[in-house]
């Protein structure tokens, strides 16, 4: 698999949600990413996540990298 890389941008209100399943929350929406990108994450993968805050917003970003 080639790199990967796909950028989320989400209200501070949307980084911990109370269910595990909540599309528009941060840790599900990188979660459905990682699944649709590669399915599992494997000792050949190099996953990088990085978030920095803008104001009220969250930006994130997701690197994936499979070597295989």
């Amino acid at each position: 698999m080639a790199i990967v890389a796909k950028s989320f941008l989400h209200n501070d209100d949307k980084i911990v949600g109370a269910s595990g399943d909540a599309d528009g929350v941060l840790p599900e929406d990188i979660q459905d990413y990682i699944t649709a990108s590669g399915g599992t994450i494997d000792g050949t993968s190099n996953l990088n996540i990085t978030c920095t805050k803008f104001g009220s917003k969250i930006f994130t970003l997701v690197v994936i990298d499979n070597n295989a």
